[in-house]
């Protein structure tokens, strides 16, 4: 090749590696900036992310305004001759030795992932608000949480705050008990109440989440009150009174989200399971705490009463409606059979929707996040 067409290929040789040369070069700072960019809207993210899980309540979940005793919203919606206004549930102190409330309320319970049921925070507030509106003027709450992802002590802060709610982590006063039964921890926590918070109310009614008191004659708010006062002037001597359970079963219907549980579950058996005697009788008591001693080891159905007399009162006028649920078929779909027993019951039905109007506790919140960061924190 001669001379001048070798020094043409070498000039379009080097233009060509220099293009190619530019083109990388090129690519090379298109490519870093497009990394910038991505590390700087990364570490903007990063930033930002603790606040907004903050705000929006990841952390803490969103609270319903609280309320003093005086100021609970449905007072103001009871009718005037039952004088049932601002100091409705409110015990009349006739002297200083008196207890501080006429009716509190006792439960353990252990909010978790593996209960088939499906209680949650947001049944457990629903629980709450009816126990106010039944009459309950405190409440003693044994929360039995393993660990603190399933802990309740966020979710009803301002029941705390608004000191209708004494709560107490039942794994913190036992230490290294994990392992025991849920008898042990509702023993327990029974015998606790008794031995450091007996003083404070004079009855008590000791009760599940799941169990609702009700009552067909009486449907106004603080039926519960009225029945005691009925029981106190026409029998003095009483000093337990055993509310037959009624089971509500099958499968939930209705809004099965944002639906409360006395609203998913009304089917019911026909008669309530209270009346025999034993160890398979369904009651629940509301008892003198100054006159109980004791606890009767695995039966939440009655206590030791050492003074007084104990009555099954009428179901007609109390009952405890127990929403078993689909527990008693094993959480399998409704059959023949199993719905052969029930017969639909929506009586309850009007307290909770004056309840929903007046609380708006009417949504189920999401907390998933809330909960897996928890648990990140736990592990």
């Amino acid at each position: 090749i001669n001379s001048p067409t070798k020094s043409l290929l070498f000039t379009r040789l080097s233009f060509a590696v220099g293009f190619v040369g530019h083109m990388k070069t090129g690519r090379s700072r298109k490519a870093r900036g497009l990394w910038l960019l991505f590390l700087l809207i990364s570490c903007s993210f990063l930033l930002l992310l603790p606040p907004w899980l903050t705000i929006s309540g990841v952390f803490h979940p969103p609270e319903p305004s609280p309320f003093l005793l005086h100021e609970l919203p449905w007072l103001k919606l009871a009718e005037p001759h039952n004088g049932t206004f601002a100091n409705a549930c409110r015990y009349p102190l006739t002297n200083r030795t008196d207890p501080p409330y006429l009716l509190v309320a006792l439960i353990f319970n252990r909010v978790h992932g593996s209960d088939l049921f499906g209680i949650g925070p947001y049944e457990c507030r629903q629980w709450i608000e009816y126990m106010l509106y039944a009459g309950v003027e405190h409440i003693f709450w044994y929360d039995t949480a393993h660990n603190n992802a399933e802990t309740l002590e966020v979710y009803i802060r301002p029941y705390i705050r608004a000191r209708l709610l004494t709560y107490v982590r039942f794994h913190q006063l036992f230490p290294n008990s994990l392992s025991e039964s849920f008898h042990f921890e509702q023993d327990n926590s029974y015998r606790h109440f008794l031995a450091h918070f007996a003083h404070r109310g004079k009855w008590v009614v000791q009760i599940d989440v799941d169990e609702y008191p009700f009552s067909s004659a009486d449907q106004s708010s603080c039926f519960l009150h009225r029945l005691i006062r009925e029981y106190e002037v026409r029998s003095p001597d009483t000093s337990q009174i055993l509310l037959q359970c009624m089971i509500f079963a099958g499968n939930p219907r209705g809004d099965l989200v944002n639906g409360w549980v006395i609203e998913r579950y009304q089917r019911r058996k026909y008669e309530t399971e209270g009346v025999e005697k034993g160890y398979q009788s369904r009651q629940k008591p509301i008892y003198r705490a100054d006159l109980c001693k004791g606890i009767v080891s695995e039966n939440p159905h009655g206590v030791w009463m050492g003074e007084g007399k104990t009555v099954v009162a009428s179901d007609e006028r109390i009952r405890m409606n127990h929403y078993w649920g689909a527990r008693e078929s094993g959480f399998k779909p409704d059959t023949r059979e199993s719905t052969a027993m029930l017969v639909s019951d929506s009586s309850i039905q009007p307290i909770a929707s004056i309840i929903k109007k007046v609380t708006g506790l009417v949504k189920k919140e999401s907390d998933t996040m809330g909960v897996f960061l928890r648990s990140m924190v736990q592990w």
